[in-house]
């Protein structure tokens, strides 16, 4: 179905100049601007919905900085430092007081840390303090006494 231009012409001269001809119908200027805003509204509800289902980007961050710490506790807890000091040997002749230190500083890092610093320092203290007692051994017990007094005021 086609419009002629002079329907057009007849439409005007009728008084039909506020009316809008669109689809081969004739509309009020309201009717046009309601079809124009639904269309629109639609539209701009729809490319919300769009935007909105849209899966978010996932970045993954690779830290280089844990993996390193845990390259050092791995190292720092590895059992061959202590393998030395705790051999039958060693401990035969010396202590068992220098293993049982090292085996609890290694213990001591690290995020699982299973002993911490106050029970190495109990040893580390009763090492000391054999190494202070065979150091002030002497035949004269005032001597003997002096010596330990003033590793007292020391330590």
């Amino acid at each position: 179905m086609s419009i002629h231009p002079i329907d057009i012409l007849l439409l005007w001269a009728l008084g039909f100049d506020r009316a809008s001809f669109l689809f081969g119908v004739i509309m009020e200027t309201s009717t046009i601007w309601g079809l124009g805003g639904l269309v629109i509204g639609a539209g701009t509800v729809g490319g919300l919905w769009l935007w909105f289902q849209r899966s978010p980007e996932i970045t993954v961050v690779h830290d280089k900085t844990s993996e390193k710490i845990q390259d050092v506790i791995i190292q720092l807890t590895d059992l061959d430092l202590v393998k030395p000091v705790c051999s039958p040997e060693f401990i035969e002749k010396n202590t068992d007081l220098l293993c049982r230190e090292m085996f609890c500083r290694m213990q001591q890092r690290g995020i699982d840390a299973k002993s911490g610093a106050i029970e190495c320092e109990a040893i580390s203290n009763v090492s000391n303090k054999k190494a202070i007692r065979k150091f002030c051994k002497h035949p004269i017990p005032e001597s003997e006494r002096a010596c330990l007094e003033f590793f007292d005021r020391r330590i």
